[in-house]
């Protein structure tokens, strides 16, 4: 069995472990990995480790693995896959997608370990792209806030200079990322390495070198020639030598010589302080120089065959993507119009559930009006009743009207008898009161006379003193007689005179009676039964002089009871009409209401809905809907399929060939080069403006982060490129230009002087 060692392999992305014959060779080595990995356009890569010497060395390919200069006792071996040189445009040399990815990765970890300048702005842009490479399109829902907390996307040197939270940064990072949309990760890859190639430092390998003077320099090794840097500044160069001027590279132990191809200028010849780094020089030279000469040479079959296959793979992937696209498009297109046509379906059944709402409601409002016409009808029937009520008492009250008409006349007549005897009675009070009178003054003679009788009786018998007393007695009797209104004579005359001026005394307390009847107001009316006096006394003894404010009572008494029968008898007819227009009011109102509730109700129910009211056994199905909405469900958009089947008419589609195949070809040759000329302007145009977008959008994003930045945390890079790009205005292409101006033997002798 072979003696096997064993290797460890890591690429960009992956560990390999190989086990491989001890006499194998790097180029062995190496096409193994090559294989493994799939890499075709193997010309760019090598195989990296550091050597005992802790240097950097690269495998050389003709010689065996192990007897290269690798540390003593390491085992498994350590190498690294990366990429030894770059190509000048990343668009048009990469070819396959796995040397692109590759590419990305390693410019990418350069970038975040600082080994190639990257302006803060540009480093925002980059990991919007290395974002949109990792994660796709971006969405929100999927991608909340925080989501790049644990990515590393910007370098230290960025981070440090801004006083700015991760937060604030990962915010800028996804205001861009939002705007990849659509663009796969081979697309955000490819992006990311067209930005970074115009970088300054990007594909540049420094070498610390020194001129016959001795001043330090830096010698930059790239795709595009020798660069020359001073010590302090490895953005801009001071010298630059196209390979296109270079004829002969060779070293001999720290002296490297560069023959240009001008015989006349003289040779470029710089030291180093190792013989190993004269040797990475002689290597990276000779690579960059050979894949300058092949890239200005016609493609070899094997790349042309290359390029037609990856070329056929994009177009096979750009079909795809197209496919995609449009399946894409018309999922969003579909399920745009089925969340309209859900959005109507959901506004249709809210339509109809509130159509059913109103018409449950309108079937209340039936009911309930029913109930009102039923209570309306009841009503009216209690009012007519009420009306008949009514007008029975409306009768009843004309038939106590006219009694109390008859009433009142007999009272009348009553009270002109009243009055009459009343009168009489006054009469015969005054004759009987003059004849009282007279009879008085004649008992008062009498009884003076009596006395004078009695006293001379006495005077004989008993004295002067006797006499005396009964004179006194009867001046106190005639004293307090006027204030009397009676006088009793009895014991004072005989039994047979006192019975003779017994209807006097009567007519007297007659007349004292009267005199005090009790007075009321004038318009109260006292019923002539309710004076006792009255039905006591002779019709005879009444007089009309003795009671002046009596008959004035009276007759007011008089027509007061003659009026009131009318007054009531038309406040109640006023009561009774007053209640039969309040019902039939109420009775009309109500009908009234009923009818506009009707109206109303029917008003306000949409037109399909409408009929619901005056009739119940109208069904209306939910889910019913009108003949436009369903002419609208039944429509769809045009597809592909419909134009592939001839459904879709589109103008122009006819085409007329000549019968001559000649002239076709030419026309048709003719046509595909006008197209092919108009799809490059229109990539030009398209990339200008591209170009010019975002040169806008990092302007914008460099002034926004200025106002932010620590000036004192600012490293040499930041001025240098500040002042040599930014003030002037200057591009790494434009810089290159300008000091590759002059002639060979000028930029030596510049060199030299250094």
């Amino acid at each position: 069995m072979p003696k096997l060692f064993d290797v460890r392999v890591t690429t960009m992305d992956a560990e390999l472990e190989f086990s491989m014959p001890w006499k194998s060779s790097g180029q062995e080595l190496f096409d193994m990995v090559t294989k493994t990995i799939g890499i075709r356009e193997i010309w760019f890569f090598g195989l990296y480790y550091t050597d005992s010497k802790s240097c950097p060395a690269w495998l050389k390919l003709n010689k065996k693995v192990v007897e290269q200069d690798f540390p003593a006792r390491q085992n498994p071996l350590q190498l690294i896959f990366r990429s030894k040189f770059f190509p000048e445009d990343v668009e048009e040399e990469l070819i396959t997608d796995i040397t692109m990815h590759l590419f990305f990765l390693q410019v990418k970890q350069a970038i975040l370990d600082m080994d190639i300048y990257c302006p803060p702005e540009a480093s925002v842009l980059l990991a919007s792209y290395a974002v949109q490479a990792k994660y796709g399109d971006y969405d929100p829902t999927v991608y909340p806030p925080g989501f790049l907390k644990d990515e590393v996307l910007l370098p230290p040197r960025v981070i440090d200079q801004y006083q700015m939270t991760p937060e604030m940064w990962e915010e800028r990072i996804t205001s861009w990322y939002s705007e990849h949309v659509g663009m796969l990760r081979d697309e955000a890859e490819m992006e990311y390495l067209k930005i970074a190639q115009d970088l300054e430092m990007y594909g540049v390998n420094y070498f610390p070198i020194k001129n016959k003077k001795g001043t330090d320099l830096w010698l930059g090794v790239d795709a595009l020639g020798l660069n020359v840097y001073e010590v302090n500044d490895k953005l801009t160069p001071v010298i630059s030598f196209p390979w296109s001027e270079i004829r002969n590279i060779a070293f001999k132990d720290k002296k490297f010589t560069i023959k240009p191809t001008d015989k006349k200028s003289p040779d470029f010849v710089f030291y180093t302080q190792k013989l190993r780094t004269n040797k990475m020089i002689l290597q990276l030279n000779v690579g960059n120089h050979d894949l300058f000469m092949r890239r200005r040479n016609e493609d070899t079959m094997e790349i042309q065959q290359m390029k037609a296959q990856a070329k056929e793979e994009r177009a096979r992937k750009q079909a795809e993507r197209n496919r995609l696209a449009r399946e894409r498009a018309a999922r969003e297109e579909a399920e745009r119009e089925k969340e309209e046509l859900q959005a109507r379906l959901r506004h249709f059944e809210e339509e109809a559930k509130k159509a059913n709402e109103m018409l449950l409601q309108s079937e209340e409002r039936s009911k309930l009006l029913h109930q009102k016409a039923v209570q309306a009808e009841e009503d009216a029937a209690a009012t007519i009743q009420k009306a008949q009520e009514a007008e029975q008492e409306i009768q009843r009250v004309r038939a106590m009207a006219a009694k109390t008409e008859e009433e009142k006349r007999a009272l009348e007549g009553k009270a002109h008898e009243a009055q009459e005897l009343a009168q009489q009675l006054l009469r015969t009070s005054d004759e009987r009161q003059k004849e009282a009178s007279h009879l008085k003054v004649e008992l008062v003679a009498a009884r003076q006379a009596e006395m004078d009788a009695k006293h001379q009786l006495l005077s004989v018998t008993s004295g002067t003193s006797t006499r005396s007393y009964v004179a006194g007695d009867l001046q106190v009797r005639q004293d307090q007689a006027p204030h009397r209104s009676s006088i009793s004579l009895q014991g004072l005359i005989p039994y047979g005179h006192h019975t003779q001026q017994m209807p006097q005394y009567h007519a007297v307390q007659a007349r004292n009676s009267l005199t005090r009847l009790p007075t009321g107001p004038a318009n109260v009316a006292v019923p002539m039964q309710a004076l006792p006096q009255y039905n006591s006394l002779p019709h005879h003894l009444v007089s009309p002089d003795t009671l002046p404010h009596r008959s004035e009572s009276v007759r007011t008494m008089a027509a007061s009871t003659a009026a009131l029968p009318d007054y009531e008898t038309h406040l109640r007819l006023h009561s009774a009409q007053a209640s039969m227009t309040d019902l039939s009011s109420s009775h009309l109102n109500v009908a009234s209401s009923a009818e506009a509730g009707t109206e109303d109700t029917a008003s306000t129910l949409p037109p399909p809905y409408s009929g619901a009211v005056h009739n119940k056994t109208t069904s209306l199905p939910i889910r019913q809907l009108p003949a436009d909405h369903a002419l609208l469900l039944t429509k769809r958009r045009p597809t592909v399929s419909d134009a592939a089947n001839g459904d879709l008419a589109t103008e122009g589609s006819a085409t007329s060939l000549t019968d001559d195949a000649d002239e076709s070809a030419v026309v048709l040759i003719s046509d595909d080069v006008a197209e092919l000329s108009k799809a490059i302007e229109q990539e030009r145009l398209e990339y200008i403006q591209k170009s010019k977008r975002l040169q806008q959008q990092l302007t914008e994003l460099k002034t926004e982060i200025t106002v932010l930045k620590v000036s004192d945390k600012q490293t040499d890079e930041d001025r240098q490129h500040e002042e040599n790009y930014v003030q002037k205005g200057e591009t790494k292409y434009s810089t290159l230009s300008k000091i590759t101006s002059g002639t060979t033997r000028s930029r030596v002798d510049y060199f030299e002087q250094l």
